[in-house]
C-alpha cells in the first residue's frame, strides 16, 4: 500500500510530458501534404489598411480596387463624405449599337482602337448632403491619349455617364464604357462638384 503515491506520482509526471508536447499541427483536409498545410498557414492575411486611399495623404491618387475616402466641404458649410472604388480596367466589345461620343469639343470622331470599361461604386456617408447626377464627372485617360483623344461609350452593358442621385446611407454603382486610340497605362479620373470640389484618380500600381 505504501507505493501507492509513487505510482501516482510517476502517472502524473508521464502525463505531464504528454501535455507538454509540441502543438498539433492545423488540421488539414484529406490528400494535402504537410508542406501545403504549412504554407496555408504562414500566408499572410491581407491588410484591411491596403484597400483603403486616403486623398489627403496621397495627394488625390488610388490604386484600382482601392476605395478612396473623400471628404471635403461645400459652400453651404455642409459636408461631403464618400467612399469611391474603381475596378481594375477590363477590355470589352460595345454592341453593334453602340454610341461614340467625345468627352471634349475638340476630340476627334473616329473611333480607336481600344475599349474599356470601367466598375465604379459610390456610398454617400454624408449626413446632409445629395449626390446628385451633375455632382460627379468621370474622365478616362491613358499614357498616350489625352482628354480630347477618349471617347465615350453608351449601349445596353456600359453608361458614359453616372446616373445615380445619391441620399445619405445609399450607394450605387455603374459600368462606364470608354474608347481609346491606344490604352497603354489607363487611367481614371472621379470628380466631385466640379470647380468647387476635388478629384480622385485611379490607376495600376
Amino acid at each position: 500500500m505504501k507505493k501507492l503515491p509513487l505510482v501516482l506520482a510517476l502517472i502524473l509526471v508521464v502525463s505531464g510530458c504528454a501535455s507538454s508536447a509540441s502543438p498539433a499541427s492545423p488540421a488539414s483536409s484529406p490528400g494535402q501534404t504537410q508542406v501545403e498545410v504549412e504554407q496555408r498557414v504562414a500566408e499572410p492575411e491581407a491588410k484591411a489598411e491596403d484597400t483603403i486611399c486616403n486623398i489627403d495623404e496621397n495627394f488625390g491618387k488610388c490604386f484600382y480596387g482601392q476605395t478612396a475616402i473623400y471628404k471635403d466641404s461645400r459652400r453651404s458649410g455642409d459636408q461631403v463624405l464618400l467612399e469611391i472604388t474603381v475596378q481594375e480596367p477590363q477590355e470589352f466589345k460595345p454592341g453593334k449599337d453602340a454610341h461614340f461620343a467625345t468627352t471634349t469639343l475638340g476630340g476627334k470622331q473616329e473611333k480607336g482602337a481600344d475599349n474599356l470599361f470601367f466598375d465604379i461604386s459610390i456610398k454617400n456617408l454624408s449626413e446632409k448632403v445629395i449626390l446628385g447626377r451633375s455632382d460627379v464627372e468621370l474622365v478616362a485617360n491613358s499614357a498616350k491619349d489625352g482628354d480630347s483623344d477618349i471617347r465615350t461609350v453608351q449601349d445596353d452593358k456600359v453608361k458614359a455617364y453616372w446616373d445615380a442621385k445619391l441620399q445619405p446611407g445609399q450607394s450605387s454603382t455603374m459600368r462606364t464604357g470608354w474608347n481609346f486610340n491606344d490604352a497603354s497605362k489607363p487611367t481614371f479620373n472621379v470628380r466631385i462638384d466640379g470647380l468647387g470640389g476635388n478629384s480622385v484618380t485611379f490607376s495600376h500600381k
